[in-house]
C-alpha cells in the first residue's frame, strides 16, 4: 500500500500502488539466528550490515556479510545473477572491511587476514581491488589495530590518489604498490582529520604533542610540510573538530584551551593569520555539521537562543538562514535539488532552504510519523534527486518503519506487500539494534538494505519513474527555440544575456550526445545540417550546471 498525506490535511488517504521493490539476495540460506544480549531474544540476521556502496565502471561495490560477521567485498549489477563476492580475503572468517574509496579504476580499503573471533585482536592493512579476484590483494602492510584509520573523516581522494594517516606516517596511495608511499612521520596515533583540497594541495589537521597543526601535501615527500601550529599562533587553538576548504580559504571549527568552540578562517599560508568568524555576539557558536554545497559553506551553530542553520557565501559573508521562522536545527544536514535539508528536534518536520541568495524556506510535515534517530553511520538522512527526496520514517503508533518519498509538499510511504517486519531498516550493532540510513543511488534506482520479509537484511532496489534521467531533464527550465521544426539551423534563446559563457549539448531522444557548442550570446545559433531527421533535445549548461532544456524537430 501507498500512504499519501500533506501538510494541510490531517486525513490520511490510502492509495493502491504497484510493487516498487525488487530483492537481490546476499544470503541464500535465509540468514542465521543471532543472540542479542540487549533484549535476550533472537533476531533473523540474514546478510546483515550491508554498507559502503561505491559505483565503479557501472558496477556497485559494497561491504556485505553472507554469514555472521563475515565482512567481505561484494559486487552487483542490480540483478541476482550479477551479485557475488569479489574475493574471500580472510580464509579464517570475516575480513572486517572498512569504508571503500574509489581511486581511478581501483578501490582502496582496510581489511584483515587474521584469524579469531570478533573480540580477538586483529591487525588491518591497506588493500586494493580492480573488481576482479586476481586484482584484489594486500597493497601495504600497515598493522593498524582497527579499520578506523580509513574512516571518511580521516582520508581524502586527491588527483586519483588517497591521502591518509597510518598510526605512524602520513601516506599516499594511487592503488599500486610503487605508488603507495610514506610521506612524513607523525607522532604515534596522531590521526589526521579535516582533510580538504585547497589550491591544488591537500590540507588537514593533526593533533600532536606539540599542539594542533595544519599540514599540507601535494602527494610528494618534498611537498608534505607542517604549515602552521595553531596552538602556538594567535589565537591559540588547542582543539578542533573539523576543517573545510571554501572559496580559497580554510574554515576550522575549533577552540582555545578552556573555551567553547567557534569558527576560524585561515588562508593556508605559513604566515597567514587565523581569525575568528563572528557567528554570534554572545558566547561561543559551537559550529558543527560543516557542509559544502552550491559554492557555499553550511553549518549548524548556536546564537544563544537557537541552534540555527548558518551559511557562508562565496564572498565569505556569514549569515543565519533559519532564524526568521525561529527553527532549531537537529541532526545531520543533507543537500540536493539545489536545497539544503534539516530536521526539527522531534523529527516530525523536514525543513529546507534554497541554496541560492534568497534562501527561501520550505517545510514538509510528516504528520503522525517522524524521522528515525540515526547515529551509527553519521551520514545525511535523505537522498535528493529530480525535485524529490527519499528517506525513512517511523510510525510510533503502529511501531512500523516506512520508506518515504516527498516532492516538497505531499509525502508518500511505501513497503513491499510481503513485509511483516516492523523495523526493516535497523542494523544489528553490538548487543542491540540501531536506526541507520545507508541507502544509495545506483542505475536510477535506490539501493535499500532492509529486512522486509523476515529473512534478514538484504539488498532491495526501489524503482521510481521520478528517478529517471528523462524526468531529470524535464525538470529544467523550458527554453524557446526557433524555427521549430528546423532544417540546417536552430536558435536557442538562453536568457543568459550577452557575454555570459554558455554551453549547449544536443541529445537525441535516447539521451545520446550528438554535438556540443559554446556561445556567449542571449540567442545561440546552432548548425544542425549534419543531423538526421527526428526529435532532439538541447541542454543549456552554465557554470557547470544544467540550466535549461529546449526540444526541437529536424526535418529533411
Amino acid at each position: 500500500m501507498k500512504v499519501t498525506f500533506t501538510t494541510t490535511l490531517s486525513a490520511i488517504v490510502l492509495l493502491a500502488t504497484a510493487q516498487t521493490f525488487s530483492k537481490v539476495e546476499i544470503n541464500p540460506l535465509q540468514g542465521t539466528e543471532q543472540f542479542l544480549w540487549a533484549d535476550s531474544s533472537k533476531h533473523v540476521y540474514g546478510a546483515g550490515e550491508l554498507s559502503s556502496f561505491v559505483e565503479m565502471n557501472g558496477v556497485l561495490y559494497f561491504v556485505g556479510q553472507d554469514t555472521y560477521y563475515n565482512y567481505e567485498l561484494w559486487a552487483t549489477d542490480g540483478t541476482q545473477q550479477g551479485t557475488h563476492v569479489v574475493k574471500e580475503l580472510n580464509q579464517y572468517g570475516g575480513a572486517y572491511i572498512g569504508k571503500l574509496y574509489k581511486v581511478g579504476n581501483r578501490l582502496l580499503f582496510a581489511a584483515t587476514e587474521d584469524s579469531g573471533s570478533v573480540w580477538d585482536t586483529k591487525f588491518f592493512d591497506l588493500y586494493v581491488s580492480d573488481g576482479t579476484a586476481q586484482g584484489t590483494f594486500k597493497l601495504a602492510d600497515l598493522d593498524e589495530w582497527d579499520n578506523s584509520f580509513l574512516e571518511s573523516s580521516r582520508v581524502v581522494t586527491f588527483n586519483n590518489k588517497l591521502v591518509f594517516c597510518s598510526s605512524t606516517h602520513i601516506m599516499v596511495s594511487d592503488g599500486t604498490v610503487s605508488g603507495t608511499k610514506q610521506l612524513a612521520p607523525i607522532s604515534q596515533y596522531a590521526q589526521g582529520f579535516g582533510y580538504c583540497e585547497l589550491n591544488g594541495k591537500v590540507y588537514f589537521l593533526l593533533q600532536q604533542n606539540s599542539g594542533l597543526q595544519v599540514w599540507s601535501t601535494d602527494g610528494t615527500i618534498q611537498g608534505t610540510i607542517m604549515m602552521k601550529n595553531l596552538t602556538s599562533s594567535s589565537p591559540s587553538l588547542n582543539y578542533a573538530t573539523d576543517m573545510k576548504a571554501h572559496s580559497g580559504k580554510l574554515y576550522i571549527a575549533g577552540a582555545p584551551s578552556g573555551q567553547g568552540s567557534d569558527l576560524y578562517v585561515y588562508d593556508g599560508n605559513p604566515n597567514g593569520a587565523v581569525t575568528k568568524v563572528q557567528l554570534t555576539n554572545v558566547g561561543s557558536a559551537y559550529p558543527s555539521q560543516l557542509h559544502l554545497y552550491n559554492n557555499r559553506l553550511w553549518m549548524v551553530a548556536h546564537n544563544q537562543s537557537n541552534i540555527n542553520l548558518y551559511v557562508i557565501n562565496a564572498n565569505h559573508q556569514a549569515m543565519v538562514v533559519s532564524t526568521s521562522a525561529h527553527l532549531p536545527v537537529y541532526g545531520e544536514l543533507a543537500s540536493g535539488n539545489n536545497r539544503v535539508y534539516f530536521a526539527d528536534a522531534e523529527g516530525k518536520t523536514i525543513y529546507s532552504v534554497a541554496a541560492e541568495n534568497d534562501y527561501q524556506l520550505q517545510q514538509i510535515d510528516l504528520g503522525d510519523k517522524r524521522l528515525p534517530s540515526y547515529w551509527v553511520l553519521g551520514s545525511s538522512f535523505l537522498i535528493a534527486k529530480n525535485g524529490n527526496i527519499y528517506f525513512a520514517v517511523y510510525d510510533s503508533t503502529g511501531e512500523q518503519q516506512y520508506f518515504a518519498k516527498s516532492n516538497g509538499t505531499t509525502v508518500e510511504t511505501f513497503l513491499p506487500a510481503t513485509t511483516n517486519v516492523s523495523h526493516p531498516f535497523n542494523m544489528i550493532v553490538s548487543c542491540g539494534m540501531a536506526d541507520v540510513f545507508d541507502f544509495a543511488l545506483f542505475n536510477n534506482k535506490i539501493v535499500v538494505p532492509a529486512n522486509f520479509d523476515n529473512s534478514g537484511r538484504e539488498l532491495w532496489l526501489f524503482e521510481d519513474d521520478d528517478l529517471s534521467p528523462v524526468r531529470e531533464i524535464e525538470t529544467l527550465q523550458k527554453l524557446t527555440v526557433f524555427p521549430n521544426p528546423a532544417s540546417d539551423n536552430v536558435t536557442i534563446v538562453t536568457g543568459q544575456g550577452n557575454y555570459c559563457q554558455t554551453n549547449i549539448v544536443i541529445l537525441d531522444v535516447n539521451g545520446k550526445t550528438i554535438l556540443k557548442t559554446t556561445g556567449s550570446e542571449s540567442n545561440v545559433r546552432i548548425n544542425t545540417s549534419a543531423l538526421t531527421a527526428g526529435e532532439y533535445i538541447g541542454i543549456l549548461h552554465q557554470e557547470g550546471k544544467a540550466k535549461g532544456i529546449a526540444r526541437f524537430v529536424i526535418t529533411r
